[in-house]
């Protein structure tokens, strides 16, 4: 791919941006995360790194989201190809937040939520488009409400399994939904061209 062309696919995918706050989560994680803030709706505060993972669910899924379908229905190679790199550039820019979460104290497997909420997030991408924030958001404060409130300091290495099941399966679904979205329109697009 030339250079031209990967810049191209930066700024239509949004990757600047979602890695921009990948980076601004991490460092929320490190300046304010164990400061106390009031969710609208809940009945407890809680801690800020508490809020991250969903968070993060909302703010850095933007690259999954097709913002240039003619030209996603011109494209030569397969459209799973595709699919496949916006969800590892999404992972990719989830990663510095991990990190963090996994810096002060959050036990790997609880960090690793954040891909767990990733893959949520992309089944509502999917599903919704660019409204997919709105039911992550809304779980986010469900898990906030009714999450046990330690379970980052103390998740142990099962939780691991179901982080990374949610990632696969909404991974999946992703791919398996926008990949048929893509071909309906081409069959689409053919049967009114005469092809």
């Amino acid at each position: 791919m030339s250079a031209e062309r990967s810049r191209a696919v930066v700024r239509s995918w949004s990757v600047a941006a979602s890695a921009w706050s990948g980076l601004g989560l991490a460092v929320a994680v490190s300046l304010v995360g164990e400061a106390y803030v009031d969710v609208p709706g809940l009945h407890n505060r809680v801690l800020i790194n508490h809020v991250l993972p969903s968070l993060a669910a909302v703010v850095l899924p933007f690259p999954l989201i097709d913002r240039t379908p003619t030209l996603t229905l011109m494209a030569a190679r397969p459209p799973w190809r595709a699919l496949l790199m916006r969800l590892c550039v999404v992972g990719a820019v989830a990663v510095p937040v991990v990190i963090a979460l996994v810096s002060v104290g959050w036990t790997l497997a609880a960090s690793l939520s954040v891909f767990a909420w990733l893959g949520v997030a992309a089944v509502a991408c999917a599903a919704l488009g660019q409204w997919f924030w709105a039911p992550t958001l809304l779980l986010g404060v469900v898990w906030l409400q009714w999450g046990p409130r330690e379970w980052p300091y103390g998740a142990g290495l099962e939780w691991v399994a179901v982080d990374t099941a949610l990632l696969l399966v909404g991974s999946l679904v992703y791919v398996v939904w926008e990949a048929g979205k893509i071909r309906r329109l081409t069959r689409g697009v053919g049967a009114v061209n005469g092809g």
